[in-house]
């Protein structure tokens, strides 16, 4: 005989359930393998432009060139762009073509044709990448930085005669005012631009970041101040009201020329002030000997087009001494916004670069607190075996440089958090996107 278990329906009911889910499971999981593999093998024009889903349309898309030519190198930065989906919207960036050659303009001041023939490689980069349709409405620009700013004036406006003739000879937009050397204000406004723009900042004041930005030959400073205190007392010449795609902003910004990155290094190191030296000065002139630099094996170094040989002769080598003499050179010249600690800034550039080669974070960006700087600093400077452990003999002048300038320039408190980051979504955090928001007004306005 036979004995028939009946299942209790409660039970066939939670096997039934629990075969839906995994099933359920199953075909989630299929649907994002399908959609992460087709999304990441389109290309750029197709992905996210500015987080929105973009459907390509080659009779909305443009692009943009601009050569950022800075004291140490030369940069081509070739955005792609296409329209937004409404009137007054903004751009979508679609990508970036980015080279870069170095020594900068600046180190060609005696052979202006050499220094602007320097740039063709660039380019012809530049030209490969725009389609041809696009060559004659796409504008193009060469801003010069820091570097040409310290040039003697007959010098700058020699090298600025030779790449204007260059520039012609290529397909491209080149306007009236196309070869400058950009006016230190806009370097920071325009690298806030950029900032904001990445990561979305710029849809409002209330989730704007503030700017800090460290080239070779100058550092800027830009945010939206909030508090009132911080509009009294900032030079006038501090405030400025801009206006992007019909969005209005009141900015804090200044560029405080000579402390850049490389011209802080010299200074620290015992050089003047002066025009670029020529090759060839007597030897004593070209020495530098500082507390900054450690003990043992002179490195050469060159700096403006000059060479120049760094030692430590005896000196007492440490971060106290060292740090003396930064906190000499930020102090009478930089302002302290009241409201600095309270806000949230990214630091690129250089402040990237040094952190990155101390090991302060990955190379893909990362938070840290500002006496992170003077702590890597300390340890760089107790001999010469930490500093090139953490990055080179040049480490200890450098950090102790960047942490003066943060704590006792700009004032922001040892426990502030800091932003440091190279690029944001694979693009470049640089002032070169904000420089072309002014160049494509026309086409998006089409």
């Amino acid at each position: 005989m036979y004995t028939v278990k009946i299942r209790p329906q409660n039970i066939m009911r939670e096997e039934h359930r629990s075969r839906m889910y995994g099933f359920s499971a199953v075909v989630i999981v299929i649907l994002f393998i399908l959609f992460t593999t087709t999304y990441f093998s389109r290309p750029a024009s197709q992905k996210f432009g500015l987080f929105k889903f973009y459907t390509p349309n080659k009779d909305n898309e443009f692009a943009a060139i601009i050569f950022d030519a800075g004291s140490t190198g030369s940069r081509l930065h070739v955005y792609h762009f296409a329209k937004g989906g409404s009137p007054g919207s903004l751009p979508k960036l679609l990508s970036e073509k980015f080279e870069s050659i170095k020594p900068g303009l600046s180190s060609y001041a005696e052979d202006p044709v050499k220094g602007a023939n320097s740039l063709a490689p660039l380019l012809d980069m530049a030209k490969k990448d725009v389609p041809e349709e696009q060559w004659s409405s796409t504008p193009i620009a060469l801003m010069a930085t820091a570097g040409l700013r310290l040039l003697p004036l007959p010098k700058s406006n020699a090298l600025l005669s030779e790449v204007t003739k260059l520039f012609k000879s290529y397909p491209f937009k080149l306007g009236e005012k196309g070869i400058s050397i950009m006016d230190g204000t806009d370097e920071g406004i325009y690298s806030w631009l950029t900032l904001n723009f990445l990561n979305g900042g710029i849809l409002g004041a209330n989730r704007s970041s503030g700017a800090l930005d460290l080239g070779g030959g100058s550092t800027q400073i830009t945010f939206i101040p909030s508090e009132k205190e911080t509009v009294e007392k900032a030079p006038k010449e501090y405030l400025k009201n801009i206006d992007v795609f019909g969005k209005k902003f009141d900015l804090y910004t200044h560029s405080y020329l000579g402390l850049g990155m490389m011209s802080a290094r010299f200074s620290l190191l015992g050089g003047t002030e002066g025009p670029i030296p020529k090759e060839g000065r007597p030897v004593e002139e070209t020495m530098l000997d500082s507390v900054c630099f450690p003990p043992g094996k002179e490195e050469n170094w060159v700096f403006g087009g000059q060479k120049y040989v760094v030692k430590n002769s005896g000196k007492k080598f440490g971060f106290k001494d060292c740090f003396t003499l930064a906190e000499a050179l930020v102090n009478s010249t930089v302002q302290k916004p009241v409201e600095i600690s309270r806000k949230t800034f990214y630091a690129f550039s250089y402040y990237y670069d040094r952190a990155v080669e101390a090991k302060l974070i990955e190379e893909t960006g990362g938070t840290i607190k500002v006496e992170q700087f003077e702590k890597a600093a300390s340890i760089a400077c107790s001999s010469r075996e930490n500093s090139e452990r953490l990055g080179g003999v040049f480490q200890c002048v450098d950090l102790t440089f960047i942490s003066a300038l943060l704590q006792k320039g700009y004032g922001f408190h040892s426990d502030t958090s800091l932003i440091l980051q190279k690029k944001i979504n694979d693009v470049e955090i640089t002032w070169g996107l904000g420089a072309a928001f002014p160049l494509i007004k026309k086409q998006m306005d089409s």
